[in-house]
């Protein structure tokens, strides 16, 4: 019998179909592979629960702990793993290295992030820093007497991360206006604060503040600073001027509305930016 052409058409595709390799549909981890995976993130202490290691002499490793990435009342199945490599304690030079994998609780990795270099260990920390509603990962890379070198690693969107860059002092925070601000101390009488801007998900450090007590008096066994000097190094294309950086609320806070004198180094004098 001659089919007509509609006909003979879907005849045709159903023979082509039945040709073709049989797929199946794509499905998750299986129940047992979830419920391993699971337990073994689980297994993991909580990096809250576990002490800082600070003293290079007296540790070389840390063990390994998690850190939840929930969120206020933002519930998450997102983990991250973390985990520590060996420093060799006969070698002065040696560095160590920490791993975060970020994975959910069946097992599915986003992302291994390695922050190397490190001569002591700290657990890092997650919060969210640049304040756009997602998680970011802090890594304390020196931690002096007063100062912490910190490493900033901010999320995409998609639980993956990627470096942002460094910053030095004893607080650290980005301010409503997207200006990063690290405020550290240099000596009992003087102080370092650093502004940056996020350009591309990196740091880019465009003024740095010097503050030194110039003018100090004793009353009876406080310290009253009646003037300060605020060295302003202002970076080409910064949004500061030397003027606008000394008058800037984390300048001011540190001795109060006392006098102040600016300086500004020549053009060269060596300051260096990255």
């Amino acid at each position: 019998m001659k089919l007509s052409g509609y006909a003979a058409l879907v005849s045709a595709l159903v023979a082509v179909a039945a040709c073709q390799p049989k797929v199946e549909p794509q499905t998750g981890p299986s129940e047992a592979d979830a419920a391993a995976a699971l337990e073994r993130i689980m297994a993991v202490q909580p990096c809250e629960d576990s002490a800082l290691i600070q003293d290079r002499s007296q540790q070389f490793s840390a063990d390994s702990c998690r850190i939840n990435t929930a969120s206020g009342e933002a519930a998450s199945n997102v983990q991250m793993l973390v985990s520590f490599g060996e420093i060799d304690p006969q070698d002065e030079n040696a560095t160590g290295t920490i791993k975060v994998e970020v994975a959910d609780l069946t097992g599915k990795s986003y992302q291994v992030i390695e922050e190397t270099g490190l001569y002591q260990y700290l657990y890092p920390t997650a919060s969210d820093f640049d304040g756009d509603g997602k998680i970011d990962l802090l890594f304390s890379r020196e931690f002096g007497n007063v100062n912490t070198v910190l490493a900033l690693w901010l999320q995409r969107g998609d639980w993956t991360f990627v470096r942002a860059g460094e910053m030095s002092g004893i607080d650290m925070k980005m301010r409503p206006d997207g200006l990063v601000v690290a405020t550290g101390s240099s000596t009992a009488a003087s102080y370092f604060i650093d502004f940056f801007t996020l350009e591309s998900d990196k740091l880019r450090r465009v003024a740095n503040a010097n503050v030194l007590a110039e003018d100090v008096e004793m009353v009876g066994e406080n310290v009253n600073v009646k003037s300060t000097v605020c060295t302003a190094n202002i970076r080409e294309g910064s949004p500061l001027t030397a003027e606008t950086l000394c008058a800037q609320p984390e300048v001011k806070e540190l001795y109060g509305d006392v006098e102040q004198r600016i300086i500004v180094p020549e053009v060269g004098s060596g300051f260096v930016w990255e």
